[in-house]
């Protein structure tokens, strides 16, 4: 009987070990998040957050983000932010309801905390509300509350504990990513979020395009001049139209509301081979395609 015992137990400490939890700075991780206007009451564009080199400054290992140094320090639960020569607080996962975190702009309180399911493991979610502000600095600016889920980040964006205003936009995370794949999540983050699509970017060298359904959509004229426009089978009745150059870099973000063409000639700044991706906000259909400015 002693022996079941004791066999049970190393089954279940075994299986713990094996359990991985997810880390903020498990470079992997990959994110894409979702930018609404709602001055302008427009879908604005689709923000991709994933992990570059790792790099060593006075000894301490960073890990770039998006070209912003960060840093984790596991025992501590926290994140940080290098910025100048100094690092500030961005997470902390230990945090209870009623304690404060302090960013580099802003103090929040914890002002609720739940829990969600990713891959059958809990995790917590805070919900933080905003008291102060360096208003000599940021005069004018809205303190923005947020939510944060442990090892994964800000419901809004990864960066936006750093700088938690907002005027008029809305961020809002849609796709996680770890290990290139998503965790299965026992609810849905937001009303945008939905983890059974891709985060990955589809534009740019050595990046996979994943989801084409290019239709019968035209760029009118090809090679693009100052008055071309893309044309698409289908009304648009919500979407965002990204054009990226061949480095991968984004050109611009142009959204697209009740129509099935959108002028681009005037976003081209210079002859060479761009490529387009729409991203039909209302039914997730992606559409991209490539063309050539004389």
């Amino acid at each position: 009987m002693k022996s079941l015992f004791l066999l049970a137990l190393l089954c279940i400490l075994s299986h713990a070990a094996s359990s991985q939890s997810i880390h903020f700075c498990d470079t992997s991780n990959k994110w894409r998040v979702f930018e609404y206007d709602f001055g302008a009451d427009v879908p604005c564009c689709m923000l991709f957050y994933s992990f570059g080199h790792s790099f060593n400054i006075g000894g301490i290992e960073y890990e770039s983000l998006n070209g912003v140094m960060v840093r984790e320090d596991t025992l501590l639960k926290s994140v940080f932010i290098h910025s100048g020569s100094t690092d500030y607080l961005l997470y902390d996962f230990s945090l209870n309801l009623g304690d404060t975190l302090k960013t580099r702009y802003a103090a929040h309180i914890v002002s609720a905390i739940d829990s969600v399911q990713l891959d059958g493991q809990w995790y917590k979610i805070w919900s933080l509300h905003g008291y102060w502000m360096d208003t000599s600095a940021h005069i004018g600016m809205m303190l923005g509350d947020y939510s944060v889920l442990e090892g994964v980040g800000c419901l809004a964006a990864p960066f936006t504990p750093n700088y938690p205003f907002s005027f008029e936009r809305g961020d809002y995370l849609t796709c996680f990513q770890n290990n290139g794949t998503h965790p299965v999540l026992s609810r849905s983050l937001n009303a945008y979020f939905d983890n059974a699509v891709t985060c990955e970017k589809t534009f740019g060298v050595g990046v996979p395009d994943i989801s084409v359904n290019s239709g019968e959509v035209k760029v009118v004229p090809n090679p693009a001049a100052n008055n071309s426009k893309i044309v698409f089978p289908i009304q648009i009745n919500s979407g965002v139209l990204s054009i990226i150059n061949t480095t991968g870099n984004l050109i611009g973000n142009i959204p697209v509301h009740e129509s099935a063409e959108v002028a681009i000639g005037t976003h081209l700044p210079r002859p060479g081979v761009y490529f387009y991706r729409l991203i039909d906000l209302n039914t997730g259909q992606v559409i991209s395609g490539q063309f050539l400015k004389d």
